[in-house]
């Protein structure tokens, strides 16, 4: 069984996708709170684009096992590290209701991979059994 804090599976990915999903909660209250401040320029986050391109890049295989966890195979010497979620310029027009979605979007998307995170450390609690 993995560690929870390893760098192997599917913790890296859960531990960077939970990252970008509190950033883009972060990048769409700024929007909101700006959308009638003249001359701002809306933000938006990429993480999911880039971690496709770097899954296409190096032949990196993302699968999902029998149980729903997202693997990537173990990382080698030679493997790229996980990329970062960026904040980049939006060029869509800022709109008050494009903005509330995505800020429930992002708050739903952080909901359920905290769900998820969770779920694996009540199965390791299961696993180790009562501490006597």
């Amino acid at each position: 069984m993995e560690g929870i804090t390893s760098n192997k599976g599917s913790m890296p990915i859960l531990r960077k996708a939970l990252d970008a999903a509190a950033l883009r909660q972060k990048i769409a209250a700024s929007n909101l709170a700006n959308i009638q401040t003249p001359g701002f320029q809306p933000q938006k986050v990429k993480f999911e684009e880039l971690l496709t391109k770097m899954q296409a890049s190096t032949n990196l295989p993302m699968t999902a096992s029998r149980e729903g966890h997202l693997a990537a195979s173990p990382a080698s010497p030679g493997t790229p590290a996980l990329p970062d979620p960026q904040v980049v310029a939006d060029s869509r027009p800022l709109e008050l209701e494009a903005q509330i979605v995505e800020l429930q979007k992002s708050a739903l998307h952080y909901q359920a991979l905290s769900q998820f995170v969770a779920g694996h450390y009540r199965s390791l609690i299961d696993a180790i059994g009562p501490i006597r």
